[in-house]
């Protein structure tokens, strides 16, 4: 293993009033106007910028029967339906697909963690998210590399992406990320009030189909994404990009654990400088070199707005002793010993902190897979490597389904849990009520407590 220097950075960047971006013909002006937001946290334990989006709540539930790429009862119906909803899993497998999976209307909460057996997993394309208030819990999406599928040069696990004002209030949370060909998660095109918490960012491949050559990304937070949150991640065995914040975002990358990047962890840069200043803080992370890693662990070019503010504190690099806190790799200009505006979220310690995001992180209800069993066994031993195709690790593993429990109205409950609680078993309607008066609703508290 070459020796490594690593950091964890939290940057956040920010373009400022009035900056126009012209994307080809187009031109976006990013609006800094505050967004609707829920009076609680999407879930208990939701966190950041995307935290107090309601999603679903108060709408219809949506079953996903089928493990088909498309038709009756198939996610991909329950994604594309309009109004409020909550989609729930009567079915567990794989979902396999040549197209991507779009979520274009809002106010739409997919609960993955209700799917039966080994639970659900999307193979072959990407989730894409063009809308706001969306809340994404328990899923898996391992892309892969097949011939037949999405085009690889925006191939990616999970993409968050749209013009002016239309994308916010999205929260990703306990989700399994894997062997995507361009970024595994991507913000882009001026989405805002985002966050990515307590998932599984793993295994982008590296030689694979882009048209690039070697890629191997794991999270772009593109041009002009707006506070962004990524916190409890563990990103692991993907090349460069973990993250990339590029010009105008404004972000906090806080208490994530990075394993084994490759040519470089943390970067900040706008190599057009169209963009407007950065503002980022990296706080309290984790930094825990493997075979691949360089010694290019956060770094920024001197291409960034003259503007771009930068906060790093208290990162943490293994294995290196005495080089626990790691060194910026940049303009000094850029650095700043006061924290930019951030969410408020809680810093904690980076004592105990791989212990604390190893037992709980990714899609872990109703139970880790094969793929995630040995990435967490690649943190604790410090094994494993970049990969070109999910083959070399196996590739996706069996996922039983099994039969769900009885739900006679079909209001997303258990039958058996609405007795528990005192619902009637027989009354879609009381889904949508609040039994407890806690401002969440019945049937919210059955999937959240899955979690």
């Amino acid at each position: 293993m070459r020796r490594v220097l690593l950091m964890s950075a939290l940057v956040v960047l920010v373009a400022g009033a009035g900056v126009r971006i012209a994307y080809g013909q187009r031109t976006i002006v990013p609006s800094h106007e505050e967004p609707p937001s829920a009076s609680i946290p999407a879930f208990p334990g939701a966190m950041g910028w995307g935290a107090n989006t309601p999603g679903g709540r108060g709408g219809r539930v949506i079953e996903v029967t089928s493990l088909a790429a498309e038709g009756p009862g198939s996610l991909a119906e329950a994604l594309a339906a309009e109004g409020p909803r909550i989609v729930v899993f009567r079915v567990g497998g794989v979902i396999e697909t040549t197209r991507n999976l779009s979520i274009r209307s809002p106010y739409c909460t997919i609960a993955g963690q209700t799917a039966p057996g080994d639970g659900i997993c999307i193979k072959g394309g990407s989730l894409r998210i063009g809308t706001h208030d969306v809340v994404i819990r328990g899923l898996r999406v391992r892309v892969g590399d097949g011939e037949v599928g999405p085009d690889p040069e925006n191939r990616d696990s999970i993409d968050i992406a749209g013009d002016g004002d239309s994308v916010y209030n999205v929260l990703i949370d306990h989700c399994s990320l894997s062997w995507a060909v361009d970024e595994t998660l991507t913000t882009w095109y001026t989405p805002h009030h985002v966050t990515a918490q307590w998932c599984v960012i793993s295994e982008s491949l590296h030689d694979s189909l882009h048209p690039k050559g070697p890629h191997g990304m794991g999270v772009l937070v593109g041009d002009n994404s707006r506070k962004i949150t990524l916190h409890h991640n563990l990103l692991i065995h993907n090349n460069a990009r973990n993250p990339l914040f590029k010009g105008g975002t404004h972000a906090e990358f806080v208490n994530n654990l990075v394993v084994n990047w490759g040519g470089s962890g943390a970067n900040i840069n706008d190599h057009e400088r169209r963009c407007g200043p950065c503002l980022i803080n990296i706080v309290g992370n984790v930094y825990q070199a493997g075979v691949d890693s360089s010694s290019r662990v956060v770094r920024s070019n001197d291409r960034c707005h003259e503007g771009t503010r930068v906060h790093i504190a208290d990162n943490v690099l293994i294995p290196y002793g005495d080089k626990r806190l790691v060194p910026w790799e940049g303009p000094d200009a850029f650095l700043t010993d006061t924290p930019v505006e951030g969410s408020g979220l809680p810093i904690e310690s980076t004592d105990g902190l791989i212990g604390r995001i190893v037992a709980s992180v990714g899609a872990v209800s109703p139970g880790r897979d094969d793929v995630d069993n040995r990435l967490i066994g690649d943190v604790e031993n410090r094994t494993g490597a970049i990969i070109d195709s999910q083959q070399e690790v196996g590739g996706w593993p069996r996922y039983n389904g099994a039969e769900p429990p009885a739900d006679a109205d079909h209001d997303g409950m258990p039958d058996d849990w609405e007795r528990l609680h005192g619902l009637d078993p027989n009354d879609p309607a009381d889904a949508a009520k609040d039994r407890d008066g806690d401002l969440y609703t019945n049937v919210e508290e059955y999937v959240n407590g899955l979690i």
